[in-house]
């Protein structure tokens, strides 16, 4: 009789793929992150926790309309906000998501806040660019993720070195940051990820 390798469950992609989990047959199936239980797919939400003295915020919202096709894009405004939010918190900047993730046949999940890129920083205001906290492991994460993504500067002058909005004519572009958010669903046979949400932080 011909030998036959196993295969046993894998991360995949969140589109279920072929296994299927009930029963205990395969890695969970039909993972996908909402901003909220039966939300609108591929989303999530976010605000920034890090205010000024006074409640300045110079960090837009992530809202829902935000997204299109995984991706978002966060308004980072070039305005005294910015200034009053480092002085006041050390130079960091803090943003908080919130989701929640569907799967079937899932015994445990986790949120994973990562991949953290700087796409354009002329100034050299960027001391640091990653994930602080702990990530959360609940199926509902709409009171966050317990990863949130943190955006350090670098002191300089009176304060601390800001990145810089586009050129007149957009050239240079502005300055940015990434990363991504996503989930993930696990149970003895594997674990599956939703799909990767991508947020970048631009200056305006």
């Amino acid at each position: 009789m011909p030998f036959i390798p196993a295969f046993y469950g894998a991360c995949e992609d969140g589109t279920g793929g072929p296994n299927n989990a009930t029963g205990g047959a395969g890695a969970p199936t039909n993972v996908t992150i909402k901003h909220v239980n039966n939300g609108q797919v591929n989303t999530c939400t976010g605000d920034c926790i890090t205010l000024g003295s006074n409640g300045e915020n110079a960090l837009d919202d992530l809202a829902v309309a935000d997204f299109s096709s995984a991706q978002a894009t966060i308004d980072l405004n070039f305005n005294v906000n910015y200034s009053a939010q480092l002085n006041n918190n050390s130079g960091a900047l803090t943003m908080e998501y919130y989701a929640y993730m569907n799967a079937t046949g899932a015994t445990s999940f986790e949120w994973d806040v990562y991949a953290f890129s700087i796409g354009a920083d002329r100034n050299s205001a960027v001391s640091s660019w990653g994930a602080t906290g702990t990530a959360a492991t609940s199926q509902d994460g709409t009171s966050g993720l317990g990863e949130n993504a943190t955006l350090q500067h670098n002191s300089g002058g009176r304060g601390f070195l800001l990145l810089q909005p586009a050129g007149i004519t957009g050239t240079p572009v502005a300055d940015n940051v990434t990363h991504k958010i996503r989930g993930l669903a696990t149970n003895s046979n594997g674990t599956t990820s939703t799909t990767q949400l991508l947020i970048t932080w631009e200056v305006v």
